[in-house]
Parts: C-alpha cells; structure tokens; sequence
C-alpha cells in the first residue's frame, strides 16, 4: 500500500500526531509529588511584605484555614514565610486591613501591650511612651499605631514585621479611670468590636459591684 498525504490514513496519522503534541505540551505544569500546578496560578500576583490569610486547610501545623501571615518571599506558585514555612499560591488570598488589624491586635495582647502600657522602641535610648487605646493599623506603613501620653501624634507598636518593646516594671494603677481602662483592655479580646459599648458596661457594673465606683 502506497501512502501519500491524500490517503485516509496519513490524515489520520496527522489528526494523531497534533493530539499529542497537545497532551504532551505540559511541561512546568507538574512539580515534584504529582500535585498539579494550575496555570490560573499566574493570575494571583502575591509579592514579598503582603500579607495573605490561607483559603484552604491541611491538618499540618501553620497550614490551617483562616492562617494569616506576612510573606517574606515568592518563587513562581510557592510562597514562603519568614519561619522557612511554604504555601501553594492557590491556597491562599490577600487580607484585609480589618483581618490584618485584629492579627496585629491579638499578637500585641500576647505580647502585653495593653491600656498604660509603657513601651520603647529603643531601650534605654529615649524617653517610654504610654499606650492609649485604641490601636490602629495603617496599611502603607504597615503599622499597629495608637495615641501615646507624651506627642501628639500616634505612635507605633509594631512595624513592617518589628515589635516595640513593652516595659512591665510599672507602677499600679494609679486612678479607677486607669484601672478601668486596663480591664477594659483584658476584656476586648472576648467582646467583639461591635458590642465594645457592652464591654464598658459590663467592666463598669464589674467596678461598681465590687466598691470601685
């Protein structure tokens, strides 16, 4: 049999040919473990200092939905955190300033920064500044900021990934205002920002029952 580029099998045989050039045109769309790598990966344009919040879970340590963390670096889909761990692009989306605020908040509750407060950046190297609540966060700078006692402009606790230093060898209260300022501060994080008029309410009847007030 004679083949030529008329007959019904060449053009078979090219129909043929195109399909697998089709098929195996997926070079870089695996990595290693056979997960696939989806192309809408390019769409997602995540960069070093966002900070992102995970979409989907895995039962592994620092990889559970709801995750938020800022990044410290981006390889094509993987993302990295500044603690060396690695997420996928697609499991996650970028936060926003109230998610950003509250992660902050939570840490400087840790961390002990509360009403009164005292706090230096540079220990030792200028004068303390007080907290007063508030705080708040400011996306372009990347920083928790509240009022402070001694300026008038607000001042930063955390900053592009660097935390302020408190100082805990205060003195007591020294009015019910104070004390009730730093309950108060105890209390915001089981109270949500919509019912903080509840939480003073509640801290002031607390006071008043107990011969404060």
């Amino acid at each position: 049999m004679i083949i030529t580029d008329k007959t019904e099998i060449f053009q078979k045989l090219l129909k043929d040919v195109d399909y697998i050039k089709s098929v195996l045109k997926f070079s870089g769309k695996y990595y290693i473990g056979c997960d696939p790598y989806n192309e809408d990966t390019k769409k997602i344009l995540f960069k070093k200092g966002d900070w992102v919040i995970r979409t989907e879970h895995k039962d592994e340590p620092n990889h559970h939905i709801g995750r938020i963390f800022k990044i410290l670096d981006v390889k094509g889909s993987v993302i990295y955190e500044s603690n060396g761990i690695t997420h996928w692009a697609l499991s996650l989306r970028k936060a926003t300033d109230a998610e950003i605020e509250k992660h902050l908040i939570d840490g400087a509750i840790i961390k002990g920064f509360c009403a009164n407060r005292k706090f230096n950046w540079y220990t030792g190297k200028e004068e303390p500044s007080r907290v007063i609540l508030p705080f708040e966060y400011n996306r372009e700078t990347d920083a928790l900021v509240c009022h402070v006692d001694n300026s008038v402009s607000k001042r930063a606790i955390y900053r592009q990934g660097e935390w302020a230093y408190p100082i805990f060898q205060e003195e007591l209260p020294r009015s019910i205002k104070e004390l009730e300022s730093l309950i108060c501060d105890f209390a915001s994080r089981f109270y949500a920002s919509d019912y903080y008029s509840d939480r003073d309410s509640d801290v002031g009847e607390f006071l008043k029952t107990k011969g404060y007030k």
